[in-house]
């Protein structure tokens, strides 16, 4: 009844109080920096006691110095496997977490129970010692994840697990270990002295133990050792009560007993001696009665004997203590077996929930995790709503912009034209003006080299026919070139292309006429070669009037281009008066808004990247919610499934489970809920009853009227007119063939009959139905209650 009273007690206490106290935190102040730093030096020092033991290589593989790291007590669960492999089997050893879990604290808590659970059942049930003293209870409440938090708690595991350690059946493992430490590592062997020390005072009964092998320390090995096989993979702490006290009171008067009987026979070896000194004594009695030897010997026997007679009284009540004992041993050892195995399967499904709790807690860590980015891509979602209403807003501002900029453009390149169609006019003009002064210089230059080439004139006179012919040949080419001027100041009146593509002709007219006029200039070398210069002189008279006819032709033209230029000038400058103001600002609008568009594209395209990694993100975090969902909806089926089992109702004196007192509720409402639509049902068939029956009524009472109206206008002269066979017509409740008035039958084969009796027909067929629909819902009413009483 203990054991059952104190499994409930950590049932009903596993999931509220750890929870709460895990929530509140540790009570207890944080540690000074002083003593931090001395709780630190310990934990150095241990490590290297940790380093050094034979065969624990998981030490060399991780920090130890690092109590955030150790909290996951995966270290020392590998030193308990190693020194007590039977108790901290591989099994157990699998549930400790491997990993360095820095940051989950929850799973730092959920291996922290399992080992003081299992340390604990290790303690109380194989060495038969009780712990005084609540240290080491709910050392998982105070772990938060940080140095002044986790420290204390590793050190006061390792203050535990180092003292249990020295005694009992391990003391042959860690006790030599120890003792070769004392010379090469005095402080490190001084911690542990104090540790050791500590667990000595908080559980005194671990000094009663002596070391040895299992086998030879168990005082009661069949049953405790049964016993700790079927709780070494328990999930719970199972306090063994007064059968645990009991076990060890055997202990103690078993190892009593076997010392008294080894000093029964240690006194008995010693009363034979005795006697057999005290025959050799008599022996020598005899020859020499007055030896004071004898009568010590005497005394000695006497003495001898009183105690053997003690320790023989003493055996036989041991014996008789034992025997009953043996009885209450072997009650208890049945006792407990039933109760182990009748626990077994709580204490499975028990370690089942603390593990299904912990996955619980890490799968609403995660699921809040996954809210919290749900959250965030509802809100990127959001920007992306905003962005892109603001990305359609731009894209219609830059089409309305690049519309207007589309005409600008076409005003701007059309100004371009014209500004291009000036410059080609002034410099037209610029090469003429050049032309006319390099014309004077070489006139002037020519009038001095007349008075020279004078003396030179008769030796031209042999070429004069052939520089005729080419000078002919210059006057038609003049002629042309008149020709081609007149028709260029015409064309200049009609449009401002036309006399640019005119004076295109004449530029290329002048360059003839400069290229010709080079080549005059390279003969009249070569006549001053030859010293014929006299021809070359009319000719370049001749040229001289063309020049200066040219001149003069030239500056006309050039006057009327610039009163055409001063014109289009003044078009340009309103033009560019009515359009600068719009085209600045709409080149800045357009600017701005080329680079809104550009900054908007790449937000889209920045948004549209991070969207994508989201969406991969959250298809992963939705996945991953699938499977903790699935993996929870199973975890519930399964703790409700084991509580459905487990647990019973109160009502009927524990004869009923949980889920079949849910089952028939969910019966008994559905029963009720059928009552009521039955109820409902033959409400309404009530009515429509009382409905039908009044409609019949009403139409039996109109029927009744019509047919004594009928039997009233019967007898009453109708005109009648003769048929063609000699019969009269008249009435319609009068028979044709002979005059009578017409009977009930035939009344109802008239139309004035037909909708009183449909009516009454139709009344007839509706009250059989309500009356079969009534008697149906009380048929199923009936058998439902006859079905048994629904369950409250």
């Amino acid at each position: 009844m203990a054991l059952e009273s104190d499994t409930d007690s950590v049932v009903r206490d596993s999931s509220s109080d750890i929870e709460n106290r895990v929530n509140a935190g540790p009570s207890k102040p944080p540690p000074s920096p002083e003593e931090l730093a001395e709780m630190k030096n310990e934990l150095q020092k241990l490590a290297s006691w940790f380093h050094g033991f034979p065969g624990f290589h998981r030490a060399r593989q991780l920090d130890l110095e690092d109590p955030i790291a150790m909290c996951n007590c995966h270290v020392f669960a590998e030193f308990l496997h190693l020194i007590k492999e039977r108790t901290f089997d591989d099994a157990w050893l699998n549930t400790i977490v491997k990993g360095n879990s820095v940051t989950n604290n929850h799973v730092k808590r959920s291996a922290i129970r399992k080992l003081m659970r299992q340390l604990t059942n290790y303690i109380t049930i194989e060495l038969g010692c009780r712990v005084e003293t609540e240290r080491w209870n709910h050392q998982d409440a105070f772990i938060n994840g940080t140095v002044e938090t986790d420290l204390p708690v590793v050190l006061n595991l390792a203050t535990l697990i180092v003292g249990v350690a020295h005694f009992g059946p391990t003391a042959k493992k860690i006790v030599p270990y120890s003792s070769e430490l004392t010379s090469t590592a005095p402080d490190c062997m001084r911690i542990v002295a104090n540790m050791v020390k500590e667990v000595l005072t908080e559980i005194p009964a671990l000094g009663t133990l002596k070391g040895g092998d299992d086998d030879d320390n168990d005082a009661v090995a069949a049953s405790e050792a049964a016993v700790s096989d079927r709780l070494n993979e328990s999930s719970f702490r199972i306090s063994s009560g007064s059968e645990v006290v009991e076990s060890y009171q055997l202990q103690k008067l078993t190892t009593q007993l076997s010392e008294t009987a080894r000093e029964r026979d240690k006194l008995a070896l010693e009363l034979e001696t005795m006697q057999v000194a005290l025959r050799e004594s008599e022996m020598a009695a005899k020859a020499s009665t007055s030896d004071p030897a004898i009568t010590f010997l005497e005394d000695q026997n006497k003495n001898l004997k009183e105690r053997l007679r003690e320790s023989e009284d003493k055996h036989s009540e041991q014996e008789g203590l034992l025997d009953s004992l043996r009885t209450s041993v072997k009650e208890l050892t049945e006792n407990n077996t039933r109760l182990m195995t009748e626990n077994r399967d709580v204490s499975q499904l028990k370690s089942e929930i603390q593990s299904l709790r912990d996955e619980l807690e890490i799968s609403r860590d995660q699921l809040g995790k996954s809210r919290v980015d749900s959250e965030r891509r509802k809100q990127i979602e959001k920007e992306l709503k905003e962005r892109d209403a603001q990305i359609k807003l731009q894209q219609s501002r830059l089409d309305h912009y690049i519309t207007k900029s589309t005409a600008e453009s076409a005003d701007r390149d059309q100004i371009k034209t014209l500004r291009q169609q000036i410059g080609n006019l002034n410099g037209t003009i610029e090469s003429l003006e050049g032309k006319l002064v390099h014309s004077e210089k070489q006139i002037s230059e020519l009038e001095n080299e007349l008075v020279k080439m004078k003396e030179r004139n008769n030796a031209l006179e042999s070429r004069k026919e052939e520089l005729t012919i080419e000078r002919n040949e210059l006057q038609n080419k003049l002629l042309d070139v008149q020709a081609s001027d007149s028709n260029t100041e015409r064309s200049l009146h009609d449009s401002l292309g036309a006399d640019n593509e005119l004076l295109n002709n004449n530029s290329f007219e002048r360059q003839k006429l400069e290229v010709e006029n080079k080549r005059l200039h390279e003969r009249v070398q070569e006549l001053e070669g030859l010293e014929q210069l006299q021809g070359e002189v009319s000719i370049l008279k001749n040229r001289n009037a063309t020049l200066e006819g040219d001149a003069q032709l030239a500056e006309k033209r050039r006057d009327d281009l610039m009163v055409q230029i001063a014109d289009l000038q003044q078009k340009l400058d309103s033009s560019q008066l009515t359009v600068q103001g719009g085209v600045a600002d709409l080149t800045i609008q357009l600017e701005k808004a080329l680079i809104e568009g550009q900054k908007s594209k790449d937000v889209a395209e920045r948004t549209e990247r991070r969207l994508n990694d989201l969406e991969d993100e959250l298809e992963k975090k939705v996945k991953e919610n699938e499977k903790l969902h699935r993996g929870l909806e199973g975890a519930k089926m399964v703790i409700d499934d084991l509580e459905s089992h487990v647990k019973v109702v109160d009502e009927d004196g524990g004869k009923t489970s949980v889920q079949q007192f849910r089952q028939l509720q969910m019966d008994n409402e559905q029963k009720e809920k059928r009552i009521r639509q039955l109820e409902e049902e033959l409400e309404n068939g009530k009515r429509k009853y009382e409905e039908e029956t009044r409609l019949v009524a009403t139409g039996f009472h109109a029927a009744v009227l019509d047919r004594n109206r009928d039997a009233m206008t019967s007898t009453t002269t109708t005109p009648q007119r003769r048929t063609v066979g000699g019969g009269t017509v008249g009435s319609p409740d009068v028979d044709g063939a002979n005059g009578q008035p017409a009977a009930f039958l035939t009344r109802q084969k008239m139309h004035q009959a037909l909708p009183w009796s449909g009516r009454l027909l139709r009344g007839v067929l509706i009250f059989l139905m309500s009356f079969l629909i009534m008697a149906t819902m009380l048929f199923s009413v009936h058998q439902y209650h006859e079905s048994g009483p629904p369950m409250s």
